[in-house]
């Protein structure tokens, strides 16, 4: 089989082997993560957190509109036309190397206009640099049209082990905001570098129509790029509203609890990384594929999300305090509702690759606007009398508006499929179970580690027990595993 035609002919065995890899790979990262987060927070305490939060949400913002799209549009088009994978790669590259530098400069000047000292607008000067510096890392799309997404988990955790290095390092060192911005952009150049030297191995850069390449892809990209950018402003805007309408310790409070959810969306961007190209390659000729492609991605989404949310309903003082300490127990207020706005971030996955797929790009950037609107005005309404947690619920309520407008206009709309819900409730009460079970050792006095105990336990036996998973699911990734392990 060549590399051509793997994306195409993966089996969903494969395909499962290849989602797997990534959730162990990513939940080794976010483990990483979650150590290097709690060192940083307790570093540079709740205002400088909250200094470092609202940096690290205007250079989100501004990347993800820096990247324009542009990843995900050639994804489709190589995906489609692959006898020209190399051609579009080469394209994208270009293009994204071209973006960047205004991006970043951008993403400076902003970081300038909300910085309450010297320092933070500096240590925003640094970080806006990754933005530039990251730009060829759109070469791993090449892994991703191949079905070996293991090799962009290397790189990361690779990344992820030299910022905890540096995080601890300047923790021990009493290095501040601009010591640990300057890691931070160090460490992107070098696992950048790293990324081009695997990629080029794998694929050799084309030339040939290269600016009719670039057009297109800038032409699909950019509506793409306008959706997402609106998408990640409604998601990171509240952060920076926080800050200056309610001051450093909310913000400092609401970023410890929203990092959980960012750092958790390595669930769905795993599952979509593998789904992603194998949905554009039945697109439009076999629709009954995409409707089964569907339905096992929601699936997955949520057996994935609901324990997580059930578990913070229940213990959402804990988490923190474990995580960051006493100092941001105030935290787990907001805790359970942006879990609960990180299940239908989840979905949102799939509805935005989706309209991708099918190329109802203009739709969605009409609801996310509409999403980035309501944002803005209810955290207007409610951040001056109810702070962070104000803050929190309207994250919540602005993923039901888009999830719900979003499912309607790609699932329903374009693809002609609607949901299986007996799955879905199955896997949902799976979660209330293993919820009541860990609310009754809570109940008990049990600390935190028996209370994860209980939820690891209680809660594949509820699916397996109310059958919230298909055997031939689970002996197929069994099998693919073994194949792995034996090949």
């Amino acid at each position: 089989m060549t590399g051509e035609q793997d994306a195409l002919e993966a089996g969903r065995g494969r395909a499962a082997l290849d989602v797997l890899v990534q959730l162990v790979g990513r939940f080794g990262n976010l483990a990483l993560g979650v150590v290097a987060t709690v060192v940083l927070v307790q570093a540079l305490g709740i205002e400088g957190n909250g200094q470092w939060a609202t940096i690290l949400a205007v250079a989100t913002l501004v990347g993800v509109a820096g990247e324009f799209g542009l990843e995900p549009s050639a994804v489709r088009l190589a995906a489609q036309e692959r006898e020209d994978e190399a051609r579009w790669i080469t394209a994208l590259l270009l293009v994204r190397c071209a973006i960047a530098l205004p991006a970043s400069l951008l993403a400076a000047a902003i970081c300038f206009a909300v910085s309450t000292d010297g320092t933070m607008a500096l240590a925003g000067a640094l970080v806006s640099g990754t933005i530039l510096a990251g730009a060829p890392m759109s070469l791993r799309t090449i892994f991703q049209l191949r079905v070996r997404n293991d090799v962009p988990i290397v790189v990361m955790t690779v990344n992820s082990v030299a910022w905890l290095a540096a995080i601890v390092l300047l923790a021990v060192l009493d290095g501040g905001l601009v010591a640990f911005a300057a890691s931070f952009l160090a460490i992107q150049v070098a696992t950048t570098g790293l990324m081009v030297v695997l990629a080029l191995r794998e694929l050799d850069l084309q030339g040939g129509e290269l600016v009719a390449r670039a057009r297109r892809l800038v032409r699909i990209g950019f509506v793409v790029g306008i959706g997402t950018a609106l998408t990640t402003a409604y998601a990171k805007i509240d952060q920076v509203m926080v800050l200056e309408i309610a001051g450093e310790r909310d913000a400092g409070l609401y970023g410890s609890a929203y990092i959980l959810l960012d750092r958790l969306q390595f669930i769905p961007s795993a599952v979509m990384t593998t789904a992603f190209p194998l949905l554009a390659a039945a697109w439009p000729g076999d629709r009954p594929r995409i409707h089964g492609l569907a339905q096992r991605i929601l699936e997955l989404l949520l057996l994935a999300s609901a324990p997580i949310l059930a578990f913070t309903v229940v213990a959402p003082e804990q988490v923190v305090r474990a995580l960051f300490g006493a100092e941001f127990q105030d935290a787990g207020a907001a805790l359970p509702i942006l879990m609960g706005a990180y299940v239908l971030v989840a979905f949102g996955y799939l509805m935005g690759f989706m309209a991708i797929v099918v190329d109802a790009q203009r739709i969605f950037v009409r609801i996310a606007l509409a999403g980035l609107l309501f944002n803005v005005v209810a955290n207007l309404l409610v951040i001056p009398d109810h702070g962070y947690v104000g803050a929190a619920w309207t994250t919540l309520a602005t993923e039901v508006l888009v999830c719900g407008l979003a499912a309607r206009a790609t699932l329903v709309g374009r693809v002609g499929m609607r949901p299986a819900l007996v799955p879905l409730l199955r896997i949902a009460a799976a979660a209330a179970v293993m919820g009541v079970a860990v609310a009754a050792a809570e109940r008990a006095g049990a600390p935190l580690a028996v209370l994860v105990i209980t939820a690891a336990l209680s809660y594949p036996a509820a699916v397996l027990a109310l059958r919230a998973v298909p055997r031939s699911d689970v002996t197929r990734a069994v099998g693919a595993v073994r194949g792995r392990l034996g090949g």
